[in-house]
């Protein structure tokens, strides 16, 4: 029997073996990731958003791979990389396809309530309005917070509620063509997280015995507001009209609605959005990602309520410079289109009233324990002046023009000081006793003016 045959040694001046070349490659670059990719939070690692995230696992995957090749024998090396090569080749092509699919196919089930704007389903074009909502719209279900569903984690206090539209998309669960009183005003109003019967509109107008057709729509400002009272309100044909105010975002939405203006007014809410949000939902890639990334500490602490028992409560913000009209660059646009929407009023001899509901932190921040990410985003965010915040601004402007103006900020900070949970736990929005309290102090104000 012959004996095997030993390798020829190799040539002198050979090229040493590069077995390890590729490896090296694939650990240094796997490596310089988590170098030149700077910390942020809500990452994997405290390092990787989601494209990086997957980056990093390609380049993870690869050195996988080449370190294997490596301690492989020499003969078995080439046929190990090309049936690898190919494995992973198709592995990613068919990952890309399924997430492509993903993005592209409609969802069936609406998961979120379609009210909130970044939920999707419920959004359509307006040549005039950055969106619309469709006529008619019926949907039923488990309402998250909108902080909830930004913050990606479950609601303990999500409710059960109905969304509908009328005929010309607005919150009403009947048509209607006439009106005593309207209500206009952003999410605060139309408040598609709460039943329909238990918000301040509904409740306003059967203590006034009147009748209410709520105009409101969420993500709107006042010159997206203006363009409803022209086009829906007067039409109604109301002896008042109601204008909210969101001391949380009406200066912020001002200033993007510049933005969208200037940017050749582009539909917002398309199929780009429902997809990514559909996506986002059903991605495994996505879930992946969501499971092994590091989670921030959301705004928020926990609120004491009048019995005795603690709630977590979150928040969008603390109350800061974009809140105040203070050389806000908002302020211009917004109180601009207010002062035509007023004029308007006036002009067909309806009874208009602004209504301002505060910033949920300014009503429950300071009956909260708060946590340490909010106490610091407290100590690093520049407080305005009590005379520069959104009150005193809108209170001089109705006072300039003979308008009514109320302010719901005292009534609710004082029952929040009380234990009661006004805003919505996991939401920026009022809960069914915030609700009740706007109701009282607006019916109140509207029955004094209707006395004198």
């Amino acid at each position: 029997m012959s004996e095997p045959e030993s390798p020829a040694p190799a040539a002198p001046g050979a090229p040493p073996s590069r077995r390890w070349l590729y490896p090296g490659v694939f650990g240094l670059a796997l490596a310089s990731t988590f170098v030149l990719f700077d910390a942020k939070p809500g990452a994997v690692l405290g390092r990787y958003n989601f494209l990086q995230f997957l980056l990093a696992l390609l380049l993870l995957v690869l050195f996988a791979l080449s370190l294997r090749t490596a301690l492989l024998p020499p003969a078995r090396r080439r046929d190990f990389r090309i049936n690898a090569t190919v494995s992973l080749v198709t592995t990613v092509i068919a990952f890309g396809a399924l997430e492509l699919s993903l993005f592209f196919l409609p969802v069936k089930h609406q998961m979120d309530n379609p009210w909130y704007v970044f939920a999707g389903g419920v959004n359509s074009t307006d040549d005039d309005l950055p969106y619309g909502r469709p006529a008619h719209v019926s949907w039923r279900g488990l309402s998250r917070g909108d902080l909830a569903i930004v913050n990606d984690e479950p609601d303990p206090y999500a409710g059960t509620v109905e969304f509908k539209t009328d005929m010309a998309g607005f919150r009403n669960h009947t048509d209607m063509t006439t009106a005593e009183m309207i209500a206009i005003g952003d999410s605060f109003t139309e408040a598609g997280n709460m039943p329909e019967e238990e918000t301040y509109p509904v409740l306003a107008g059967r203590r006034l015995g009147v009748t209410v057709r709520n105009l409101a729509r969420a993500g709107y400002t006042t010159p997206n507001e203006l363009v409803v009272l022209e086009r829906y309100g007067l039409q109604c044909s109301p002896r008042t009209v109601v204008w909210q105010i969101a001391e949380s975002n009406d200066l912020i939405e001002a200033r993007a609605h510049d933005a969208w203006v200037r940017s050749g007014r582009p539909q917002i809410f398309g199929k780009v959005v429902s997809g990514y949000l559909g996506w986002k939902r059903r991605s495994p890639m996505f879930k992946l990602f969501a499971l092994l990334r590091t989670r921030p500490e959301a705004l928020g602490g926990r609120f004491r309520d009048a019995q005795g028992a603690w709630h977590p409560v979150r928040f969008l913000n603390v109350t800061g410079p974009d809140q105040s009209p203070a050389g806000h660059s908002g302020w211009p646009t917004f109180s601009g289109a207010l002062e035509r929407g007023l004029a308007l009023c006036r002009e067909h001899n309806v009874r208009p009233v602004v209504l301002l509901i505060p910033n949920k932190f300014r009503a429950m921040g300071a009956f909260t324990e708060l946590n340490e990410t909010t106490r610091r985003a407290v100590q690093n965010t520049p407080q305005a002046s009590e005379q520069d915040s959104l009150a005193p601004w809108l209170r001089r402007l109705c006072e300039q023009r003979g308008v009514t103006f109320v302010d719901a900020t005292e009534a609710l900070t004082a029952r929040a000081r009380a234990g009661e949970l006004v805003y919505l736990p996991f939401d920026t929005h009022l809960s069914a006793a915030g609700h009740r309290v706007v109701a009282e102090v607006l019916s109140a104000a509207l029955a004094n003016q209707a006395a004198r």
